[in-house]
């Protein structure tokens, strides 16, 4: 992104929410966050299937929370000091306001704002 030779970002998404808010792998969020600084367009592209449009906004989205032992160990061999406490969120949250580009979907591409009313038309 750095180098001026990205032209946009497109990722998946396990959730989206009815503002637009969307659920992904961690590192979605970073992505994200990187592309609104270089002001790359970011685009989610997911199947209407995964928007839930009975959730208002990504604050709303339980997370699934992943053994901290995937973390601290590896192989079965404790990797971090004895006592380390580790938060292990299998998924980030991505705000609406950073798709800059849209989010995808078999029935066309919309702005997070327009998502809702596009889909219950």
């Amino acid at each position: 992104m750095q180098s001026g030779k990205v032209d946009c970002v497109i990722t998946g998404a396990d959730r989206v929410v009815a503002n637009g808010d969307t659920a992904n792998k961690i590192g979605t969020y970073m992505l994200a966050v990187l592309a609104y600084h270089h002001n790359i367009p970011f685009y989610i592209a997911a199947p209407v299937t995964t928007c839930d449009l009975t959730i208002s906004s990504g604050r709303d989205i339980v997370i699934e929370e992943r053994d901290p032992r995937e973390v601290t160990n590896l192989q079965g061999q404790e990797l971090s000091p004895k006592g380390t406490v580790c938060w292990n969120p299998a998924f980030d949250i991505t705000p609406a306001h950073l798709i800059t580009g849209g989010i995808i979907t078999e029935r066309g591409v919309f702005k997070p704002s327009q998502l809702k009313a596009k889909l219950t038309a």
